[in-house]
């Protein structure tokens, strides 16, 4: 018998896993570059351009995630109707003395990358979307020459290592809600065992606005789910030192809504005495300059 069977929904969330780890490699790389403060003394950009050239290997890590991501979550599509169909190999093939004892899935092969597809769009009631098999092929080309060659000649950028995750989880799992994941990822991962979550706001504020500044508002709008065009406030109860403008006004409300936290935060209309902001927090802080007003009682 074959035991330890696999689930649909341990490969969908192992694909999370990696979706996410992938991500997280290419956003440490962005977050040095930042620290570095390289745009204010890097003039030519050789500095700049020196730094990716040195971290083609790291970002070649991240292409391997995601390559891994987007084979375990079509492997979670072929498991919804059965597990069993990721066997490769003819029986003659299968382990030794499978037939009198009982075997792990794990030892037996599974399908190729090359051939999950075929798979999935044979068995599985809903074929993938052309757009998600294009930029898997692209993915599966791109890993092999990376691993399995010593000069790939495989230049990689990571703004579209970034769009290429997002694209995969919005072909592949939902067309909203990476926004969602994305925090609850951060919140529940490794680091928050040995530190806390209590970072994790002000963290992703930097992340999301990051990968924002590379793409265009539509691209905004279909990952993350707000208009680039509309104007940003500092949210209180995120509670970042940065103060970073993360929340938006919500229409005919009195309140602002928070992409990172997803607070809904009472505002008071009043003009502020240092710009020309006129949403104050219930505290009297001003959500787009941040600068503390008189006391004003609502």
């Amino acid at each position: 018998m074959i035991i330890d069977l696999p689930t649909s929904l341990d490969f969908k969330l192992s694909g999370l896993s990696y979706l996410n780890l992938s991500f997280s490699r290419v956003l440490r790389l962005l977050w040095h570059l930042d620290e570095s403060k390289v745009q204010a003394w890097d003039s030519d950009g050789s500095a700049t351009s020196e730094y990716w050239e040195a971290a083609q290997e790291p970002l070649a890590t991240a292409v391997t995630l995601l390559h891994q991501a987007c084979e375990f979550l079509i492997k979670g599509l072929i498991c919804e109707v059965s597990p069993y169909l990721l066997i490769s190999q003819s029986p003659n093939k299968w382990p030794s003395g499978c037939s009198a004892n009982d075997i792990s899935f794990s030892e037996y092969r599974t399908v190729d990358a090359q051939d999950l597809v075929k798979v999935a769009n044979t068995v599985c009631e809903e074929r993938l979307p052309e757009a998600f098999i294009s930029l898997f092929d692209r993915i599966r080309r791109d890993r092999n020459k990376l691993t399995h060659t010593a000069k790939s000649g495989v230049v990689l950028i990571p703004d579209n290592i970034l769009k290429d995750i997002l694209n995969t989880y919005t072909l592949l799992i939902q067309s909203t809600g990476w926004v969602e994941q994305r925090r609850n990822y951060l919140s529940n991962n490794y680091e928050t065992i040995v530190y806390s979550s209590d970072h994790i706001n002000c963290y992703y504020s930097w992340e999301l606005l990051k990968v924002s500044s590379f793409l265009s508002p539509s691209e905004i709008k279909k990952y993350f789910g707000y208009n680039k065009k509309q104007r940003a406030y500092i949210c209180p109860a995120c509670d970042c030192i940065e103060k970073f403008k993360v929340a938006y006004l919500k229409p005919n409300s009195g309140s602002l809504s928070c992409i990172i936290c997803g607070n809904s935060i009472p505002i008071v209309r009043k003009s502020c005495k240092y710009c020309k902001g006129n949403v104050l927090s219930k505290s009297n802080v001003c959500l787009l300059c941040g600068s503390p007003n008189e006391i004003y009682k609502v």
